[in-house]
């Protein structure tokens, strides 16, 4: 059983190591870009914190874009989570023009094409957005295989309670030594984190076959957004539209802080707000909430807190995959866990290299004597 565990776990790593470095190292990425991006870009993606000022709120950050794009619907509008952040608005649907306004001021800062960000682009290849479901189920055998390496990697080095102590040893003699033994540690350092990464992009890619699968075990019947149709057509609203929107939200759900609104492209369709409680994981919140386009009027509404347990639990998945779940130090090892399936596959493609060499030389007749004989 051991050995078939070790061909599984060599071989898924050399066939599908190579895909697995680079979604390792398109993730880290990620984890850095938006910040980098606000290093990069502050005169666009930062605000100057006035002497006791508040931020001008979502309303005149709608109105601010509107004037400046009269004849571009906004699509997405999300609120700063940083005194020093900005209002960002995405114009006409998911890949959009970025805009970006003062959080003090209400000015128009700038604007940006999606794809010259630093995070847009790699996150399009990331997820398997740009090759449409067939490469998002791709991504999602990718995850399958990095969470199957993980689990049989520490099942084939378990090497017993006896034996423990030498398992654990980290030799420096050799460059295959060092290999060998780097493998190893990397593996077992960075299992928790590869793991849960790995569960959790699972959930991501295969959301309703999950979903649907854990509300059968626990007999809970969420499914949201409800269908809704409106007879109004979508499109651009007055600020008035917008505060009553944020208050219909804000009364639904109380303690919870709006993070963002998201207007539909086409007639028929509600205005979505999200909103996160104050120490919750998600970086937007996982409470969703439904607004009538053109009264503001609460329809539909879906408290993070008041959900059940395997709701609960799912809604915890896309932090954990993405480091939000425990500050800085999360984040810096996810992206540390980002870099790993770069060295198991050089390590690991050189240990199989160098097996392979060392049985070839033991395979042939020694000192010559075959072509002596022969003669």
């Amino acid at each position: 059983m051991r050995r078939t565990l070790m061909s599984v776990h060599r071989w898924t790593g050399l066939i599908l190591g190579l895909f697995l470095a680079v979604e390792g190292l398109l993730g880290a990425w990620l984890v850095i870009a938006e910040p980098l991006d606000e290093w990069l870009h502050p005169e666009i993606l930062q605000s100057q914190p006035q002497a006791g000022s508040e931020p001008v709120g979502l309303a005149a950050a709608y109105d601010a874009v509107s004037e400046a794009h009269p004849d571009r619907p906004i699509w997405l509008l999300m609120q700063p989570d940083e005194p020093t952040g900005v209002y960002k608005a995405v114009l006409e649907g998911h890949h959009g023009p970025r805009v970006y306004v003062d959080a003090y001021t209400g000015a128009v800062l700038g604007e940006r094409a999606a794809f010259s960000t630093l995070e847009t682009p790699i996150r399009v290849i990331h997820t398997g957005e740009f090759g449409g479901a067939w490469l998002e189920t791709g991504m999602g055998i990718l995850a399958i295989a990095m969470l199957g390496l993980a689990i049989t990697g520490i099942v084939v080095w378990w090497p017993g309670w006896k034996w423990l102590r030498t398992g654990l040893g980290l030799s420096t003699a050799s460059l295959a030594d060092l290999s060998r033994d780097g493998h190893r540690w990397a593996g077992l350092i960075g299992l928790p984190f590869l793991a849960i990464i790995a569960a959790s992009g699972i959930y991501l890619i295969f959301h309703h076959a999950v979903q649907d699968t854990v509300h059968a075990v626990t007999g809970e019947e969420t499914h949201f957004p409800p269908p809704i149709e409106l007879a109004e057509e979508a499109g651009p609203m007055p600020p008035d539209h917008v505060r009553a929107m944020v208050a219909s939200a804000r009364e639904a759900v109380p303690e919870a802080r709006i993070t963002l609104l998201g207007f539909p492209t086409e007639a028929g369709r509600a205005v979505q707000a999200r909103m996160r409680y104050p120490g919750e994981w998600h970086p937007i919140g996982n409470s969703r909430i439904l607004l009538h386009p053109d009264s503001g009027a609460l329809l539909a509404a879906y408290d993070f807190q008041e959900a059940g347990p395997g709701d609960y639990a799912m809604d915890h998945l896309y932090p954990l995959h993405i480091g939000t779940y425990g500050g800085t130090a999360a984040r810096t090892a996810h992206f540390v866990a980002g870099l790993l399936p770069t060295l198991f596959l050089l390590t690991g493609t050189y240990i199989w290299w160098r097996r392979r060499k060392l049985r070839r030389k033991r395979a042939r007749p020694r000192g010559g004597g075959a072509r002596a004989g022969s003669r």
